[in-house]
């Protein structure tokens, strides 16, 4: 797996330059306490094997784990939702 460039002034090997938004730069590290609640919130949801958790778990405390820990508690708050509203309907 390739690193990737979060500064927007590098582009990864696939040619992709993502976009780092201002909250990101600005906000301070989650825990990894609330980290965890939040893979597991998406491992249930996506039904992750253990592999890919343990791989977003190390990622979340590598050197971009700021970048990594604000995603993966973003991809909870959706998975969230999603559930929520399925038992909606």
């Amino acid at each position: 797996m390739g690193h990737t460039a979060h500064n927007g002034g590098q582009v990864n090997p696939e040619g992709f330059k993502p976009q780092q938004s201002a909250d990101v730069q600005t906000q301070t590290l989650i825990p990894m306490s609330d980290t965890a609640a939040d893979l597991q919130t998406i491992r249930a949801f996506l039904g992750m094997s253990t592999n890919s958790l343990q791989t977003l778990w190390n990622l979340c405390r590598g050197e971009d784990r700021a970048f990594y820990r604000q995603r993966v508690a973003s991809l909870a708050d959706i998975t969230r939702t999603m559930r929520n509203h399925r038992r909606t309907f």
